[in-house]
């Protein structure tokens, strides 16, 4: 039987804790974007559980958006799906395979949903350039495995989550 202080009963039949209110809770971003320019127009709570974040994630997106605690930690990286406008479609003629196209002046909005875990400051939105190759060889000697990639980041929008740092 549940009760308000442990939730609903496990597999095993015993009780189970309740997750604390916040750890359901997510930030909806909106985010718009024209050339190079990219600004948050909002951001709003909603009661939703994210489950595509992992920090150490090898996934890579072009465009992540890290969720910081004060001090600059990330707690969370959510990828942001879609490549911002950079290209278009292109339809050939009949029988012809259409084809992506860079987009001069790129123009759009789009959303994300983070989570805010305990200690969430600030959601960074980064586009990650492409790794360059390692200088030197391609396997690390002293270990016998690939050398680091270092990917490159670009921070487009850097700002406070409302009603930041919460514990």
């Amino acid at each position: 039987m549940s009760t308000p202080e442990t939730g609903p009963p496990s597999e095993s039949g015993s009780p189970v804790p309740p997750l604390p209110p916040q750890a359901a809770e997510s930030l909806r971003l909106t985010y718009e974007y024209e050339g190079d320019s990219v600004r948050l127009v909002s951001q709003q709570r909603v009661d939703v559980v994210v489950t595509d974040f992992d920090v150490q994630s090898t996934f890579v997106a072009r465009h992540v958006v890290d969720v910081q605690d004060a001090e600059e930690t990330t707690l969370a990286r959510i990828p942001v799906h879609g490549d911002l406008g950079a290209t278009v479609e292109v339809f050939g003629r009949p029988g012809e395979s259409i084809s992506r196209v860079p987009e001069p002046n790129p123009k759009g909005a789009f959303t994300v949903v983070v989570p805010v875990p305990p200690g969430a400051a600030r959601a960074v939105l980064q586009r990650l350039d492409a790794p360059t190759p390692p200088a030197g060889p391609a396997i690390a000697p002293e270990r016998g495995r690939p050398a680091p990639v270092v990917v490159s980041a670009v921070v487009l929008s850097d700002v406070e989550i409302e009603g930041g740092e919460r514990s």
